[in-house]
């Protein structure tokens, strides 16, 4: 595929009210739905923040070396293809009614920028992509540039940007991966934990905004990078009825076993606020054992009433180093316990108190040793 570079074109003086911000820019992933450019812009300062680019404008206007890119499309709009936090920080110095909700962080710069002699930002630098250049090579370019070059992506953008250039048929996946320069089949991972977790969206199986973990960057509502992760364990896959290789059929789950299996497995990891269910993982860290749990069919039938993953593979233990894991934990106690009465002594109302759980422990651990005596008499 021969080489687009942007750097050989001569760049062009456009006016920022002729500018748009990019609706389907990979950086904001599904939060934001439609073309609404104020909600777009809203988005972009939420998710990424500006203040750092809009102080260097503020200080030292828009630096010419460092174009935006854009495409003029069929309604003679310029779509802004790289380059959307620098022209939003622009639009909010001035003023565009896009930009209407930060007049008080415009004030603010807007003083910064006079103090610094109100350096030019408007028209910016842009360079547009002629006509007769192939899309293939502007995607090629910007898949270089932001999944393994000097700027890249979150991995929900990475995966975004793969999923709308492979299933569009802009590009195949081995394509791609050859493109990047992957050797370790990072392409394929995300497209599959993409359209994963999309198929349950869509199918109604996972809602993100329920989710206790949250994540950050271009999908801040839950970690994306759990599920790409989880999508790498035997484990998984075979319980998921996934083949062995990455999927990149956009119906990664094939059967309706799997599709609720699926959403089982999140809400186990994310948890559900509105079914007033936590997480079982306190962080990605578990996610190995969590793999080995669903590896495990006990464990695994007990995983909608567990409350963590600790607790679960306590359960995958022989019984016989469960109750001597519990044996000695209680011993520890209640030593220490006996520690502080040799040291302090216990008021009447207090020992009143305690009677009666006191009975219950004695009563409960006389019947586990019957149990254990039964067993050792095989009786």
């Amino acid at each position: 595929m021969e080489e687009f570079d942007p750097s050989k074109l001569k760049a062009t003086a456009l006016d920022l009210d002729k500018i748009m911000l990019d609706p389907e820019n990979p950086r904001l992933g599904d939060q934001v739905d439609g073309h609404d450019q104020k909600l777009l812009l809203e988005a972009i300062v939420e998710t990424h923040g500006i203040e750092d680019v809009i102080s260097s404008i503020a200080v030292n206007g828009y630096f010419t070396g460092e174009p935006i890119l854009c495409r003029l499309n069929s309604k003679d709009e310029y779509i802004c293809l790289e380059g959307n936090r620098r022209l939003t920080a622009c639009l909010i110095l001035a003023g565009d009614k896009r930009a209407s909700s930060f007049d008080k962080m415009r004030g603010r710069y807007t003083a910064l920028w006079e103090k610094n002699g109100r350096k030019s930002y408007d028209p910016v630098a842009a360079i547009v992509v002629p006509d007769d250049v192939d899309p293939k090579w502007v995607l090629s370019y910007l898949g270089v540039r932001h999944i393994s070059g000097s700027q890249p992506w979150d991995s929900y953008a990475k995966a975004a940007w793969i999923s709308k250039v492979s299933q569009g048929g802009e590009l195949p996946l081995d394509q791609i991966a050859l493109m990047v320069g992957d050797n370790h089949k990072t392409v394929a991972k995300l497209l599959e934990g993409y359209l994963f977790i999309n198929q349950l969206i869509n199918a109604r199986l996972f809602d993100p905004s329920t989710s206790f973990r949250k994540g950050r960057g271009s999908v801040s509502q839950y970690p994306f990078s759990w599920v790409y992760t989880l999508l790498g364990f035997k484990s998984v896959r075979d319980l998921l009825e996934l083949p062995s290789e990455k999927v990149s059929d956009p119906e990664v789950l094939k059967s309706p076993f799997a599709l609720a299996t699926a959403a089982k497995l999140l809400t186990a990891m994310f948890g559900n606020s509105a079914a007033g269910k936590d997480s079982l993982l306190k962080d990605s860290r578990e996610l190995v054992n969590f793999a080995s749990i669903v590896g495990n069919r006990l464990a695994f039938s007990k995983i909608d009433e567990a409350k963590s993953v600790s607790q679960l593979l306590t359960s995958m233990k022989p019984v016989d180093v469960q109750v001597m894991d519990a044996i000695n934990e209680a011993r520890l106690a209640i030593k220490a316990v006996h520690a502080e009465l040799e040291e302090q002594s216990l008021d009447q109302e207090s020992a009143i108190s305690l009677v009666d759980p006191a009975t219950r422990l004695h009563k409960s651990t006389s019947s586990l040793l019957v149990k254990i005596q039964a067993a050792a008499s095989d009786k």
